[in-house]
């Protein structure tokens, strides 16, 4: 039951990070259209007049977003004060240092979890959260706490421009890389890496013998979107 409470939490915080995020794209794409076909803007003397802001609500939705991601991660991995968690129940021992700022206390984490959890799996998990950390966790907590904390973080602006007789919108980038490409990809990454954290929770947990294996691109289901399974280790299936 505690299990199942804790995935539920965790599935719940993902859902409505999904939610946000395709009401952030849709708002954008919205937005771009009407505008182009004359819809809340008007120009007038050279001079373009807003009648629909939605600056205010692109910014909840941004802030929200990363907020619920933020989230996502302390249900997943827990809180140095808190370490309840889905992986702290699969292990029975906290990841939380995985969330922290400085990659010496991560290591450091890791390095004692490896000699409570010796092994090839723990090892695993242990090198796939060091490369999240590199690849984009760090980028997705340190946005999370500029949006929320820093009273001086820029808000998102959108550009209007008149081209070839039509105004146009052009929405922010950020770190380089346009609105919705960003946010999409910051999704991906996080759901993607819950999936592979919990595999190799449990997959610690289960004999040698059995691994996780990645399933065909071709054979995933669509309705359904894992990318994972297991299997008998194929040595080990050899010599049965």
């Amino acid at each position: 039951m505690q299990f199942k409470r804790l995935q539920i939490s965790l599935v719940e915080c993902l859902r409505e990070c999904r939610d946000t995020q395709l009401e952030l794209i849709a708002l954008i794409n919205t937005h771009i259209a009407e505008v182009e076909n004359g819809v809340g803007v008007e120009v007038c003397n050279g001079h373009i007049h807003l009648l629909n802001d939605v600056e205010p609500r692109l910014n909840r939705l941004f802030k929200d977003f990363f907020s619920k991601a933020r989230t996502s991660l302390y249900h997943l991995s827990g809180q140095v004060k808190n370490p309840k968690s889905v992986t702290h129940f699969l292990l029975g021992q906290s990841i939380s240092f995985v969330q922290a700022k400085d990659d010496a206390k991560f290591e450091e984490g890791a390095k004692k979890f490896l000699r409570d959890v010796p092994g090839e799996k723990a090892l695993g998990l242990m090198n796939m959260l060091r490369e999240d950390r590199a690849n984009w966790c760090s980028t997705l907590i340190g946005t999370r706490d500029r949006i929320v904390h820093d009273v001086d973080c820029p808000q998102l602006k959108i550009n209007y421009r008149v081209e070839e007789e039509r105004v146009r919108a052009f929405f922010p980038t950020v770190n380089g890389c346009e609105l919705r490409q960003f946010a999409n990809t910051c999704w991906e990454n996080l759901y993607q890496s819950v999936e592979e954290t919990v595999l190799l929770c449990i997959a610690i947990r289960m004999p040698d013998y059995i691994i996780p294996c990645r399933i065909p691109d071709d054979r995933i289901d669509p309705n359904l979107r894992f990318r994972w399974a297991f299997a008998i280790r194929p040595d080990r299936s050899q010599r049965s």
